[in-house]
């Protein structure tokens, strides 16, 4: 007696987006449709962004990330609270910062992870406001590998 157990892909076609997700929201996950970086809704936020949030990536909304500046001692610093969904447990959540908006400035190392949960995350710059006379946050999401 041979016993074989197949898995699944829960991302067959390969887009980063979960196929259970993906037919849930676009009724399909066949390879070549709902594609990552597409904008379905057109508010901003690629597909990719949409299952990473939680959002709808077929009704129009505002951007549910929040950005706001947290006192810390004197100084004050760029902060950013995200919502994740619990679904997306293939991805990886990535908050950057820079001081002008040139690609290759972009980086996750001065930054402070305050909280992280299944369903939220919440990020500061460690670089004060006032040590800069610019500050940019940013989030990523990729695949993890």
């Amino acid at each position: 007696l041979t016993l074989s157990v197949i898995a699944s892909n829960p991302d067959a076609n390969g887009n980063g987006i979960l196929d259970a997700w993906e037919t849930q929201q676009f009724g399909n996950a066949a390879s070549g449709n709902n594609a990552a970086n597409d904008d379905a809704d057109q508010d901003g936020l690629s597909n990719l962004l949409e299952f990473a949030l939680g959002t709808n990536p077929l009704v129009t909304g505002a951007n549910p990330i929040l950005h706001d500046q947290e006192l810390v001692g004197a100084d004050r610093h760029l902060r950013m609270t995200i919502p994740k969904n619990p679904a997306a447990t293939n991805l990886s959540y990535i908050v950057e910062v820079c001081e002008n908006l040139a690609a290759a400035n972009w980086s996750a190392v001065p930054t402070v992870i305050e909280s992280e949960t299944a369903t939220q995350l919440i990020v500061r710059d460690s670089v004060p406001m006032s040590a800069a006379p610019h500050r940019f946050m940013r989030l990523r999401v990729r695949p993890l590998p």
